[in-house]
Formats: structure tokens, sequence, C-alpha cells
């Protein structure tokens, strides 16, 4: 059967059209088509208190994250027994700031690799130096995370940071809890003396997630 001439050409309109499409996508550059949105940075503050046996500490920490790089901070402040015995308490605050990697990167597991500053105030003396470190979070079941951290500060003074911990969220909110263990030395640059305060002791806090 002969086809009708109107058919006929409407078929090649339809080819011609779909044609000319193609044609135009492949032209168009990269840069001019449109792009997914990337999600919302991560953004998250911490609290905790710590009990060291005769020693006390309270933190305070944030996290700005995207999907692959953010940036952390920490203060800590302790309270120690002297160090040579005489009564009364000494105070130390530890200072942290460090941009972060994502080596794992997905919905329920962060592992980091970070590097930056961290800083330390005695009653005698203050330093600053270069940190690393790697930190971990990971859903475990339902609202349950784990969470752990290990850091080191290598020169002018050590600071060794081990912690481990659990955290329940509701919501934007999360009830955390572990174990952290310190470690910190002056490398004998005060008195000549290698000084080195040892703690290690349990933590509970609070986090807040956006």
């Amino acid at each position: 059967m002969q086809k009708h001439p109107l058919v006929t050409l409407a078929s090649l309109a339809l080819l011609f059209t779909a044609a000319s499409t193609e044609a135009r996508e492949r032209l168009v550059p990269e840069s001019r088509k449109p792009r997914e949105e990337a999600p919302p940075p991560h953004v998250a503050f911490t609290t905790d208190a710590q009990l060291y046996g005769s020693a006390v500490g309270f933190g305070l920490g944030f996290l700005v994250e995207g999907a692959r790089m953010g940036l952390g901070g920490r203060v800590d402040a302790l309270s120690l027994p002297t160090g040579d015995g005489t009564p009364g308490r000494d105070g130390i605050t530890l200072l942290s700031l460090k941009p972060g990697f994502s080596l794992i990167s997905v919905d329920t597991a962060r592992l980091r690799l970070v590097a930056g500053l961290d800083a330390a105030f005695a009653p005698r003396a203050a330093f600053l130096g270069p940190g690393l470190g790697l930190q971990l979070e990971a859903c475990i079941a339902g609202p349950l995370d784990v969470e752990a951290l290990a850091e080191v500060t290598p020169f002018p003074f050590t600071r060794v940071d081990l912690q481990a911990g659990l955290a329940l969220r509701f919501g934007a909110l999360a009830l955390r809890g572990g174990w952290r263990s310190l470690r910190l030395s002056d490398q004998g640059r005060v008195d000549g003396n290698v000084n080195t305060d040892y703690m290690s002791g349990p933590y509970v806090g609070l986090g807040l997630h956006f």
C-alpha cells in the first residue's frame, strides 16, 4: 500500500527534529549544561565533660564540611593537680584547628584525614605546633553511631589524643559518651626537665547536627 504524501512528510519532519535536537545537545559545552546542586554543608557542634581521676576537663568543638573537604576546631579547658605537688591546681588550655579531607564519604560513614595547628597554654608556657590525625564517624544501627579519633602533635610539645565512644541521635540532637586518653609533654622546654601529664577517663556530652 502506498503511503499518503502527508504521512511521509510528517515522518521526515519527526526524524529531522530528533536529529537536530541530538546535534544541538552534542554542541552545548559541558559548562553550560545544567548541573546537579551540591548538598548543603554539614554543620556540627559538640560539647563534653571529661573526668580523669583527679583531673577534669571541659571541651567545645565544631565541624563544617561538604562532600569531601571540611574544617574542624576544638578547645579543651583542663584542671589538674600541680606538677610539683604544691597545693592548688594547674589549668591547661588546648586549642585545635584542622582542615580535613574525607577518605571515606558515604551516607553511613566518614573517615577523615585532618592536619592543621594545635596549641597548648599552661601556667609557665605556651606552644604552637602542627597536628595530624584521623577521625571516624559511622552508623552502627538506626540512631546509634560510633565516633573515634586518633591525633598527634609531634613538636614543639607532645600531644597524643585517643578517643572512642558512641552517640545516640534524636533528630539534630545527639547524646555522646565514651573514653578519652590524653598525653601531654613539654619535651623539657620549660625548665630542662621533661614534664608529662597522662590522663585517661570517661567523657559525656551533647552534639548538635545541622
